[in-house]
């Protein structure tokens, strides 16, 4: 009988260690999976800091690349207001060099007509009777 009892004793004990030993086994396992998740989330915040360093570089590059924008665009309104005048000058003179030479043709007309009239007075004046 106390074979019996220390068999039934020792697998009692048996039993408790094999509860124990699964518990520790189970703790065991949460930890490593409790390791893993601290692993995980750090490696997040991690990603997290990077990618927040990346869309600071990146707004301060557009904020850069909007301010050289609106730069070239009052510079391109200025250079056409700039066309602008420079074409409104253009036609002016234009039209006072067309003016003129019309005057210069009218003078060069008139030289003719002058040049004329002063061939014709010789002329006369030459071959006047005496």
């Amino acid at each position: 009988r106390s074979s019996n009892a220390e068999v039934e004793r020792l697998q009692k004990e048996l039993q408790e260690r094999t509860v124990q030993i699964q518990a520790m086994s189970n703790k065991f396992s949460n930890l490593k999976e409790e390791k893993k998740h601290i692993q995980i989330m750090a490696d997040l915040q991690k990603e997290n800091f990077r990618l927040e360093e990346l869309v600071s570089e990146l707004q301060q590059r557009l904020a850069k690349k909007t301010e050289l924008s609106t730069e070239m665009k009052n510079e391109i309104n200025d250079l056409q207001l700039r066309i602008t005048d420079e074409d409104l000058k253009f036609k002016q003179f234009q039209m006072e060099h067309n003016d003129l030479l019309g005057k210069l043709a009218l003078l060069r007309h008139t030289e003719q007509q002058t040049q004329v009239l002063i061939e014709h007075l010789q002329i006369r004046v030459l071959y006047v009777p005496v």
